[in-house]
């Protein structure tokens, strides 16, 4: 009979780590940090863990046997595979810590965004991937792990190339969601795939349940409208922040920068990004590519004493197709851009010097912890200091509570666990009715389907 066990995603947003066995098939969906685990003990840069040992130690990790690179080879039988939904951190980064030998499934755009966040970040043992072995599907392709017929469905979510999954085990269908969003831009591409869940009429239903408190109502097309707004109404610059591999909110901000005739200037990491983006066919983005070509987009140069080999190769490719802009050029016509500004960026404002009407959008999530918190105080520190006022424009990039219930009562899985969750009991309470059965997983307790 066909086991689970919870080793993330439980009782937290994210880390998502699910152990199947069906017979003599063994693997694992999602390899994922769990922040929420590790904030108890690090905090970046300067408390980091030195090796996987001391994630281990402290129970970041479960020893897990014949998984990790580190573990000395015990008597269970190796893992046949890990089986990525999508390339957030929360999903993905822990496959640099599991054995080369084991082999990770995942999209072709999933793989790309891995190997562009691994050419442009300091290189850890939680962020290594040279050594994995990768193996793609493609959109629509059914494969095989093991003796598991698996069937990949592409999902919207706030990262392209997200992925639900089917998979066909001897009890019956198992339906894994990842992270999806039913309010999103690409909502047809979640239509495709709950059509077939319920046609399938599934033994059991693995699915996010993030949201539960006040989640954001905007659609990307009203966040558009709203920064439309904002970037006409302004007689100064625009700073705005977004997280960084948020594909969908790249397009909605340069569409109403070209509404309101701003250019949008991009850090070099933003840029590797999109140009990384660039080279994938539009069928496995789910939406055509951003092209650093257009002639609003643009990028600066931050300051700094060290640099890298991609920000040199970035800044030759910009700079042959004058695509770069200083401050002082941005300084001199605060009304013609928008700035894209992280927290490492808040320097910058000693140079552009803001002019009288400028505003800040934060166009990401609120902080949802305390280093976030203390974060954003920082910021707002900074903002104030430059008499800067702060808007916030956000809409999820997971799925609403009341899009969930629909969802699961029109697939009415026997039974139906819930993880990557802050609330799943009270998500449970809410969704009564719609599963035969439902479960909120301990963590590395075993649940057979």
């Amino acid at each position: 009979m066909p086991k689970l066990i919870f080793y993330g995603g439980v009782n937290e947003v994210g880390g998502n780590k699910v152990f199947l066995e069906d017979q003599d098939t063994r693997l694992y969906l999602d390899m994922g940090k769990s922040y929420s685990q590790r904030n108890r003990f690090f905090k970046e840069p300067f408390l980091t863990p030195r090796d996987q040992n001391d994630l281990l130690e402290l129970g970041i990790l479960d020893p897990l046997p014949d998984l990790f690179r580190m573990q000395a080879p015990g008597q269970v039988r190796p893992v046949d595979a890990v089986l990525l939904s999508h390339a957030h951190s929360d999903h993905a980064d822990y496959i640099s810590l599991i054995h080369p030998l084991i082999p990770v499934y995942l999209g072709e755009m999933s793989k790309v965004i891995l190997d562009s966040v691994a050419a442009t970040s300091f290189r850890t043992f939680e962020n290594n991937w040279s050594e994995n072995q990768f193996r793609l599907f493609q959109p629509g392709q059914h494969f095989t792990i093991g003796k598991l017929e698996v069937e990949p469905f592409p999902v919207d979510h706030a990262i392209p190339g997200s992925f639900a999954f089917i998979l066909h085990t001897t009890a019956g269908p198992l339906v894994y969601t990842g992270d999806f969003r039913l309010h999103g831009p690409r909502a047809d591409l979640c239509e495709t795939f709950l059509q077939r869940a319920a046609e399938l009429k599934p033994i059991a239903l693995i699915s996010e349940a993030t949201n539960f408190c006040q989640p954001p109502l905007l659609v990307e097309e009203e966040i558009q409208g709203k920064l439309e707004g904002l970037f006409t109404a302004s007689p100064g610059i625009v700073l705005i922040s977004f997280w960084f591999r948020d594909f969908e909110r790249y397009r909605t901000i340069l569409q109403a920068a070209q509404t309101a005739g701003r250019k949008f200037v991009l850090s070099l990491k933003q840029a590797y990004f999109l140009r990384a983006l660039e080279r994938v066919p539009s069928s496995a983005q789910g939406a055509s590519p951003i092209s650093l070509e257009d002639p609003f987009l643009f990028a600066f140069v931050r300051r700094r004493g060290c640099v890298y080999g991609w920000e040199l190769e970035m800044r030759d490719y910009l700079a042959k197709r004058g695509k770069i802009v200083s401050i002082d050029q941005i300084r001199a016509n605060q009304s013609h851009y928008l700035f894209s500004l992280s927290d490492f960026d808040l320097p910058e404002l000693l140079r552009l010097k803001p002019q009288p009407g400028s505003l800040y959008v934060r166009a990401m999530s609120e902080p949802f912890n305390g280093e976030m918190e203390e974060e954003s105080d920082r910021q707002a520190n900074w903002l104030d200091a430059f008499g800067l006022p702060s808007y916030f424009l956000h809409g999820s990039a997971h799925v609403l509570p009341h899009e969930l219930r629909q969802a699961i009562a029109r697939v009415q899985p026997k039974k139906l666990f819930l993880i990557h969750s802050e609330k799943p009991e009270a998500m449970a309470r809410y969704l009564t009715g719609t599963a035969g059965e439902i479960v909120v997983p301990a963590r590395g307790h075993p649940y057979e389907l």
